[in-house]
């Protein structure tokens, strides 16, 4: 398949079609080059040309053989990693729909569940990305609706074990609304203005360069304003809403939280597949979210 779509490529190039197809006054310039320049017999000078054309044709094909076989492989890689994703989100679902049958259940367990799933998807976005990635769920004190939302706060759920070091006495303490951080205050916009469900996500591969982010965690580290030399512990963060993916109306919505990744290195997240992934998280624990901690 590799080398059937390389000469197909190869065939239909410009480059070749402007060496050896574009007149005939291109070819016989390429078959008089030995007699020309060398004063070659006109048998030899041929030959010559011929060895030119086939170096030139054999040059562009090795050059669409090898741009080719790596989109292929990558494709396949990509498709690997993210057909693990489907193991990690099954071990999770797991554990969750086992928790849907105690009747018992509490918040703690709950969170400890949840826990379990940002280090899975923890694990699958470091080696998807090949950076240090954290995952964390954010929830709101009370169910928000369309006119309180903006001021609402949210506090730390739970991260995956290796982001733990986050949840300081300061952090906790942080006035962390909607409001004040850039990525909740996008995706907020985005339902209330009434946008496919698909498209309830915040997306940035730089963080540094984005003019006006705001970020309640940089006042903690005692960040005065984004000229400052401190810099987040990411560059680049995805963050979904917690809400069912069929919304019946804006005014009805039940907004309880985000799953938010982060990730050390910029432009690792992509916005087609790593969305739709997570938006698929945060509808599968909706549900039992709005049971236990509302």
């Amino acid at each position: 398949m590799i080398i059937r779509e390389s000469f197909k490529k190869t065939y239909n190039s410009r480059i070749l079609k402007w060496f050896l197809l574009g007149s005939i006054g291109a070819i016989n310039v390429i078959l008089q080059i030995g007699k020309t320049y060398f004063d070659l017999t006109q048998e030899s000078s041929v030959i010559i040309g011929v060895s030119i054309s086939i170096g030139i044709f054999i040059i562009v094909f090795l050059y669409f053989l090898i741009k080719t076989a790596l989109k292929y492989y990558i494709g396949k890689r990509k498709e690997s990693l993210y057909g693990e994703a489907i193991i990690y989100l099954r071990d999770c679902f797991g554990k969750i729909h086992f928790l849907r049958k105690d009747d018992n259940l509490n918040e703690e367990t709950l969170k400890n569940t949840l826990a379990y799933c940002c280090q899975q998807l923890k694990v699958f976005f470091d080696k998807k990305t090949k950076s240090k990635c954290s995952v964390s769920i954010k929830l709101f004190r009370n169910i928000i609706n369309y006119e309180t939302a903006a001021n609402a706060k949210l506090y730390n759920l739970c991260r995956d074990k290796d982001a733990l070091y986050r949840d300081t006495e300061t952090y906790k303490n942080q006035n962390h609304s909607v409001f004040n951080n850039t990525c909740f205050r996008v995706v907020l916009t985005k339902i209330t203005s009434g946008k496919p469900s698909n498209n309830f996500h915040y997306i940035n591969n730089d963080l540094k360069v984005t003019k006006d982010y705001q970020n309640t965690s940089w006042a903690i580290h005692q960040k005065k304003n984004q000229d400052d030399t401190w810099e987040l512990p990411y560059k680049s963060e995805l963050v979904v809403p917690i809400i069912p993916l069929e919304i019946l109306t804006i005014e009805k919505y039940q907004l309880i939280g985000f799953i938010c990744v982060d990730s050390d290195e910029k432009e690792v997240f992509h916005e087609k597949y790593d969305c739709a992934l997570i938006q698929g998280v945060a509808d599968g624990i909706y549900d039992i979210i709005l049971k236990v901690c509302f």
